[in-house]
């Protein structure tokens, strides 16, 4: 038999975990399906063009993830993960209706993530978004219903699916509100066939059913404040004199800021949030893409386009008011995310000569400009 897939779709990992706890990998190969291509040659096998698809021994195809699912879970003649008897039966399709109803949301949201930036519809990302913290909020509370915490069922594997797509989508920030939820996904996250099944973090496909990705570290980092700023656009010139506020979120309390006015300058770390992370760059560029400057790294400049979006300034502080932070020449826009405020000491300035080549001082001579 042979199982199309790609590695991204949340509904062909619920097959293949299936697969990996029936133990069928001797009798499924997995293949890398192109789909969204035109001409793909995979239409001919199926012409939906959508993935899972189990084609059998007999040439059958078989569409669907509840569907293959079941068929491979009855194909030893020992099914596992069919749902109980009676009236626990109910409850088990009830539990699994709610997991797939995030699913469903999220693989819809993640669509339209991938499409160009002036393609997407905002009211549909705000509408998704909306329901994930919805149904967070509920399965919060459903996570220690017995059934959720029993053997391995299609409820539990649907919802790992769902929420895992926190790996493709930087948007998804499930986890803040949700310590039962999160420690139950981190627990039977480590599991075998979950481990084994995690979608990649970039859009790359495998180009084989034998390749693996490596191991990369995952960090989770929520926010801490928002800069409040009159600037608005994204300009790469032009900040000099801007007055910002940096307000923390309402978990601080107000003197986690005490004694930060005691010093000249903080450092801030923030997030570049409004980069299309489909524009990041990860090898070398010319700066500001001006083809009269070299190409160098991404990690040899300070451009927005970086791997993880991050960035930092060393910003004048003006005053304190209990949870809010008021500076000078922090260049980052209104309702930018900040990750941490560091205050500036003598000591962690570079010490010794700091060199910097031509083109570095031609990019900042308008930089630190005021707006006329």
């Amino acid at each position: 038999m042979k199982l199309y897939i790609t590695e991204t779709s949340p509904y062909a990992r619920l097959a293949r975990i299936v697969l990996l706890e029936k133990g069928l990998e001797s009798r499924v190969e997995i293949i890398a399906a192109r789909t969204r291509t035109a001409e793909s040659a995979y239409y001919r096998i199926n012409p939906s063009g959508r993935v899972p698809c189990l084609i059998r021994d007999d040439g059958v195809g078989l569409e669907g993830s509840a569907l293959i699912c079941a068929y491979l879970d009855h194909l030893d003649g020992n099914p596992v993960f069919q749902q109980p008897a009676g009236e626990a039966a109910w409850e088990a399709q009830r539990l699994e209706a709610l997991a797939r109803s995030l699913l469903d949301g999220h693989a819809v949201w993640g669509r339209e993530l991938q499409r160009p930036r002036p393609e997407r519809s905002p009211a549909l990302l705000e509408h998704e978004a909306g329901r994930s913290g919805r149904l967070a909020d509920l399965w919060e509370r459903e996570i220690d219903h017995p059934l959720m915490r029993s053997a391995l069922n299609m409820a539990q594997m649907t919802l790992v699916c769902a929420l895992g797509l926190e790996a493709r989508n930087p948007d998804l920030r499930w986890r803040p509100g949700h310590p039962r939820l999160s420690h139950w996904f981190d627990q039977l996250a480590s599991r075998a066939s979950f481990a084994a099944t995690v979608p990649p973090s970039g859009p790359r496909l495998a180009s084989s059913p034998g390749e693996r990705r490596k191991p990369t570290a995952k960090l989770e980092i929520e926010a801490i404040g928002r800069v409040h700023a009159p600037r608005v656009d994204l300009g790469d010139d032009l900040w000099g004199g801007l007055e910002s506020r940096i307000v923390l979120d309402e978990r601080f309390e107000a003197d986690a800021l005490e004694g930060i006015d005691h010093f000249s300058h903080a450092e801030v770390v923030f997030a570049f949030d409004r980069v299309d992370p489909g524009k990041v760059v990860r090898g070398a560029r010319h700066p500001r893409n001006d083809p009269s400057w070299p190409a160098v790294g991404i990690f040899a400049q300070r451009g927005k386009n970086r791997p993880n979006r991050i960035g930092t300034t060393l910003c004048r502080i003006l005053r304190r008011e209990g949870r809010v932070l008021h500076v000078a020449e922090l260049d980052a826009i209104d309702g930018t995310p900040v990750l941490d405020i560091k205050p500036v000491m003598r000591a962690f300035l570079p010490r010794g000569e700091v060199r910097e080549p031509e083109w570095s001082r031609e990019l900042m001579r308008r930089y630190w400009a005021h707006p006329e």
